[in-house]
C-alpha cells in the first residue's frame, strides 16, 4: 500500500511544489486514504434511479453510453451518510492542507468537494491561497472563479495558467478537435494547439453564450473541465473504475457529473447496478454546426441537438432559446445604422416588453 501510494505521489509532480519528502509523502498518503474512504461510502449509498438503455446512446465514448437529454427532474437526493462523510473529508483535507500547504493535489481535492457542496465562495478562497506550482494554482483559480460566475477574472486566471503550463499540457487543453463534428474535423483539420488558431478564435467567439457579459463563458468552461479532469485523474471516482481517456473526453465534451445514481442491481449483489453520472441541466450545444470562415452571415447553430459533440449548461441563464429577428443595415458614410426588430410575446417565458437586448459586432472585417 505504501509503495503504491508513493508511486501515485510521484506520478503528478507537475501540480505539487517541493516539500520535505518524508513529511509530505506521509500527509499525502493520509489524504489519499481519506479520499478513497469517502468515495467508497458514496458508492455504497448512491440513490437508485433508472437512467436509460445502452442501445439509446446519443454518444458512445469508450466504456460509456452518454445521453444528451434535457433532464428537468429534481436531482436525486443524496444520502445523509454521504453528506456527513463529505463534511468529514473536507475537514480532514483542510487539516492536511495546513500541514502541507504546497501540496497541489490536496488543495485540488478540497476545491473539488467544496464545489460539490456548491460552496463557491470557500472554493474561491482556497484557490486564492494555493501555494503549489504557479500554473496549477492559476487553473484552480480559473475553475473556482468560473463556477462563481466571475467570467472576466476566470478568463485571466486560465490565460495565466496556459502561458505557464508545460507545452504538452497546454496542447491538450487548447486542442478543440473533441468539440467538433466529423464534418468540421475533416474541413479544418487540427484546430488549436498551435494549428489553425484563427479558426479556434472564431469558433470560441461564436460559441460564447453571453456576448454582453465580460469574459467568454463557454471557453472558460472548456478549461474548467480540463482542470476538473486533472483533479479527478489520480483519484478514486464515483464510477469505481480506473481513469482512462474516455473519462477525460466525456468530461471535456459534456462536463463533469454533478451527482450520481445507481441503476437496478442483481439479486446476488445489491451494489452491482450500473452507475450514472448526471451533468448540469438544461444544457445546450453552443459551437456552430455550420460556419464559413470568410463570412459570419451564414453561421448556423442547433442549441438542442441531441447528437452533438459538446454541451454546456450555463449558470447565468435558466433557459435559452433561439429566435430569428428582422435586421436592417443602413450605411451612413463611414458609419452604419443597424435596426433589429423581434417579437417574443408568444414565446414563454419571454416577455418582449421587459427584454434587454444587445447588438454584438464581430471583432474583424468579416
Amino acid at each position: 500500500m505504501k509503495a503504491a501510494a508513493l508511486v501515485l505521489l510521484l506520478a503528478v509532480p507537475q501540480i505539487s511544489s517541493a516539500q520535505s519528502p518524508a513529511d509530505s509523502a506521509a500527509i499525502r498518503r493520509a489524504a489519499e486514504r481519506a479520499q478513497v474512504r469517502f468515495e467508497r461510502t458514496r458508492k455504497l449509498n448512491l440513490p437508485k434511479q433508472y437512467s436509460g438503455r445502452r442501445d439509446e446512446c446519443d454518444a458512445r465514448i469508450g466504456r460509456f453510453c452518454h445521453w444528451n437529454s434535457e433532464d428537468d427532474t429534481v436531482p436525486a437526493k443524496e444520502s445523509p451518510t454521504v453528506v456527513k462523510a463529505r463534511a468529514a473529508l473536507l475537514s480532514n483535507l483542510a487539516g492536511f492542507s495546513q500541514r502541507s500547504p504546497r501540496d497541489g493535489w490536496i488543495t485540488a481535492q478540497r476545491i473539488r468537494y467544496l464545489l460539490e457542496t456548491r460552496d463557491d465562495s470557500t472554493a474561491v478562497r482556497v484557490a486564492s491561497e494555493c501555494r503549489a506550482t504557479d500554473w496549477w494554482c492559476d487553473a484552480l483559480r480559473g475553475l473556482t472563479l468560473h463556477e462563481a460566475g466571475a467570467g472576466a477574472a476566470a478568463d485571466s486566471a486560465f490565460d495565466r495558467a496556459l502561458s505557464a503550463m508545460p507545452e504538452k499540457e497546454r496542447c491538450r487543453w487548447t486542442d478543440m478537435r473533441m468539440l467538433l463534428s466529423p464534418a468540421q474535423k475533416k474541413r479544418y483539420g487540427k484546430v488549436g494547439c498551435g494549428e489553425n488558431e484563427a479558426v479556434a478564435a472564431t469558433i470560441w467567439w461564436l460559441a460564447d453564450p453571453f456576448h454582453s457579459v465580460p469574459g467568454n463563458d463557454r471557453r472558460a468552461e472548456h478549461f474548467a473541465r480540463h482542470t476538473m479532469a486533472k483533479i479527478q485523474e489520480p483519484t478514486r471516482i464515483a464510477y469505481d473504475i480506473a481513469w482512462a481517456n474516455d473519462l477525460r473526453e466525456m468530461m471535456v465534451r459534456f462536463g463533469w457529473a454533478r451527482y450520481w445514481t445507481q441503476g437496478q442491481a442483481s439479486m446476488s449483489d445489491p451494489y452491482s447496478g450500473p452507475i450514472s453520472g448526471h451533468e448540469a441541466t438544461p444544457n445546450y450545444a453552443f459551437l456552430p454546426v455550420s460556419l464559413r470562415l470568410d463570412s459570419l452571415h451564414d453561421v448556423e447553430f442547433d442549441l438542442d441537438a441531441d447528437a452533438s459533440a459538446e454541451r454546456y449548461s450555463p449558470a447565468l441563464a435558466k433557459r435559452l432559446g433561439e429566435f430569428t429577428p428582422q435586421t436592417a443595415l443602413f450605411r451612413r458614410g463611414d458609419s452604419a445604422l443597424v435596426v433589429v426588430a423581434f417579437d417574443l410575446s408568444r414565446r414563454k417565458p419571454f416577455d418582449s416588453a421587459s427584454l434587454r437586448s444587445a447588438l454584438v459586432l464581430a471583432p474583424d472585417d468579416t
